[in-house]
């Protein structure tokens, strides 16, 4: 009842009416995460404990969705939902040490945690106190690493000179190859299972 008197507020009173489309479009999402099970760190879980494909495909299908969504905004001038005078335009930022790191670290600290940054989220508000140790964690973490000492010092680490970018539809298609390979892994593993079963 809330999120709908809110929304409605949004359109009416709000001059732009993207303040209203976002709002919607982040209260799904939310809702998504919350009841959907689905995070990084739960995919990969499963991935290493049961070798089950399912989630990470489900993972590379939501990635085929974003870019192509995110491909379609930027190629085109969709200036209407994010910024009225400017194209909607990715960050670009070149590859270095300073990025194998901190996806290192992320991605330790994310299956320590057992969640992602928006399972994190999520779990502060279902009231987990593993999650709320794990945002203050996470903001404890991510100040210290703005200082200007730290950043500074990753700034320096090795890097290209360029930004590298791929296409959008190069993505894209490395993603169906990636969900295929999955897919044909499942198909192996069920026919081996099957013959198993035959045979015994």
């Amino acid at each position: 009842f809330v999120l709908v008197v809110y929304t409605i507020i949004l359109f009416i009173f709000i001059k732009s009416w993207r303040f209203g489309f976002i709002f919607i479009w982040s209260t799904g999402f939310g809702f998504g995460l919350k009841y959907g099970e689905l995070g990084y760190a739960v995919a990969f879980r499963e991935l290493i404990k049961k070798g089950s494909l399912m989630r990470i495909r489900t993972l590379f299908v939501i990635f085929f969705v974003g870019t192509l969504l995110s491909g379609i905004i930027t190629t085109s001038k969709a200036k209407a939902l994010f910024n009225r005078d400017k194209q909607v335009a990715p960050s670009e930022y070149p590859i270095g040490v300073s990025l194998l790191i901190g996806s290192f670290v992320f991605d330790f600290g994310m299956n320590l945690a057992s969640c992602c940054a928006s399972g994190t989220l999520v779990g502060v508000g279902s009231g987990s106190i593993k999650a709320i140790v794990t945002l203050l964690f996470f903001i404890c973490g991510s100040t210290v690493a703005m200082t200007n000492a730290i950043y500074n010092g990753y700034e320096k680490l090795p890097k290209f000179k360029k930004a590298t970018t791929i296409p959008f539809y190069v993505n894209l298609i490395i993603l169906l190859i990636l969900t295929t390979i999955t897919y044909i892994i499942d198909y192996l593993k069920i026919k081996k299972y099957k013959k198993k079963v035959d045979t015994s």
